[in-house]
């Protein structure tokens, strides 16, 4: 499972542009890259379409997280 910050340094891509890509705040973003925010189901459905599928939506469910560690 692809993180966020994972992959927008593979695709070299800023979290001010990604932001932009999918409707949100570059300091939503970094919220999201630090762990200390969740997306809503929407806006995880909007990363997972601009990431083609690399970050997943269910990949914000923290139980599926810990089930796949």
């Amino acid at each position: 499972m692809t993180t966020l910050p994972s992959y927008l340094i593979a695709q070299s891509i800023t979290q001010a542009e990604f932001a932009r890509r999918i409707g949100a705040s570059q300091g939503f973003i970094s919220k999201l890259c630090k762990g200390s925010g969740t997306p809503s189901l929407e806006l995880a459905a909007r990363i997972e379409w601009a990431t083609k599928g690399e970050v997943t939506a269910i990949s914000w469910v923290k139980e599926v997280r810990e089930w796949s560690e």
